[in-house]
């Protein structure tokens, strides 16, 4: 017999019991290894780890180019890795179709998986919530926006594929200067005459910049924050 969600303010009377057979084993302290009544659920056990199929089984294509924004609609969607970089964003649309408040949301590039643009908008909207990675493509399901709000999907032309050995060189000394200094500068750029960006140029540099006499961050703060 069993008793189940039972009102724990009630006083149950139970009289006239007759057991005709014994059907059970008598209770354990520890639970038993088998239910008493084995009950065919029709489905496998569950996994600890997300299962390899996702929800949708196709994915869509980042458009071409060419045709410039396609709107997407919130919901669940699986999106294929694109070669190009292509980019889902959010807009202010008016009656007539014109575009403000444009904000990045998501990108992927370069075959690589879609993930979550930088910046705080994508992050408060997407909050909590992560791409799926399959085969298939990357999925995530965007939140529904406000009236007058629509999701975008395009795709543009990675300049950074065509460099030219001068730019490339150019982007290794920012990367550089991005790293060791406050930030990177268009003088400082300018001023590096040493070559081609190499460790040895960079440890030569990097000995000549500690060999510069030192700077006090907080008396330069102070004749600046002070107006007295």
């Amino acid at each position: 017999m069993y008793l189940h969600q039972v009102n724990k303010n009630w006083n149950l009377d139970v009289a006239h019991v007759q057991i005709a057979e014994k059907t059970t084993y008598a209770p354990t302290i520890t639970p038993t290894s088998s239910p008493t009544d084995l009950i065919d659920a029709g489905t496998s056990s569950p996994t600890e780890v997300p299962t390899a199929m996702p929800s949708l089984s196709s994915a869509m294509a980042c458009p071409q180019i060419a045709d410039g924004y396609v709107e997407l609609l919130p919901g669940p969607v699986m999106l294929q890795r694109s070669s190009t970089m292509c980019i889902i964003t959010k807009a202010d649309v008016d009656a007539n179709g014109t575009k403000t408040e444009v904000a990045p949301v998501a990108r992927s590039s370069n075959g690589g998986d879609w993930e979550k643009h930088a910046g705080e908008f994508a992050e408060s909207l997407l909050y909590d919530q992560e791409f799926a990675d399959y085969d298939v493509g990357c999925q995530i399901s965007l939140p529904e926006l406000a009236p007058g709000q629509k999701y975008f999907i395009a795709s543009y032309t990675d300049s950074s594929r065509r460099l030219s050995a001068v730019d490339e060189e150019r982007k290794k000394l920012a990367h550089l200067l991005e790293q060791a200094t406050f930030g990177t500068t268009l003088s400082a750029l300018n001023e590096w005459t040493k070559g081609p960006v190499t460790n040895e140029t960079v440890a030569e540099w990097i000995k000549e910049q500690m060999a510069l006499p030192a700077t006090s961050h907080r008396a330069y703060f102070r004749e600046r924050a002070n107006p007295r």
